[in-house]
């Protein structure tokens, strides 16, 4: 659950892991990662401290190689969105 405390400030996220309102009534790149990683990857509170920092490591990794490619695809898909409507306005459809 280490992964919560990026958001403990906004208090989107409760105790399970699981997203439960939003600020402005979107998700971020970052709530959505942080939801997938949950689902990948749990680090137990009472494992061993070598095995639970490395578990620590790697799941920190994880969210940032979904955060990216999430992020991407928010990008990629307001830059179809935005040419779609420069075409609607030069009447170029498809």
């Amino acid at each position: 659950m280490s992964l919560l405390k990026a958001l403990e400030n906004t208090q989107v996220i409760n105790s399970s892991g699981m997203l439960i309102a939003t600020t402005n009534g979107k998700r971020t790149a970052k709530e959505w990662a942080i939801l997938a990683t949950n689902k990948i990857l749990d680090v137990a509170d009472n494992a061993p401290q070598p095995i639970r920092d490395q578990a620590l490591q790697f799941q920190g990794r994880i969210l940032s190689v979904i955060e990216n490619y999430i992020q991407m695809a928010i990008d990629e898909q307001k830059a179809f969105m935005l040419n779609d409507i420069k075409n609607i306005h030069r009447g170029v459809s498809g």
